[in-house]
């Protein structure tokens, strides 16, 4: 049985009346790859940073490496690049 590398439960996201990532949960195991796949628009890059603990999730959890994402010493441990670069205040 692999660990579990990255733990998504109910995760979703509004902006607005908008649901831009609805109820999603999936597990990762260590030494597995997923892809995201979507048209425009479908929520993945919400979904990404969520993970990568740059948006808060409006429902849901997010787990890497066994603690929550909302904690610093967990997300100083996540790498993130997005398609348009940016500079974040919460990230180093």
């Amino acid at each position: 049985m692999n660990r579990v590398a990255v733990k998504v439960s109910g995760l979703t996201k509004r902006f607005g009346d908008k649901t831009a990532v609805d109820k999603v949960s999936f597990n990762v195991g260590f030494g597995e790859v997923y892809g995201i796949l979507g048209p425009n628009g479908a929520g993945k890059s919400t979904l990404i940073s969520m993970i990568a603990g740059v948006i808060e999730p409006d429902e849901g959890t997010i787990e890497v490496l066994g603690g929550e994402v909302r904690d610093s010493e967990i997300r100083a441990k996540i790498n993130y690049c997005p398609q348009n670069p940016a500079l974040y205040d919460d990230l180093t």
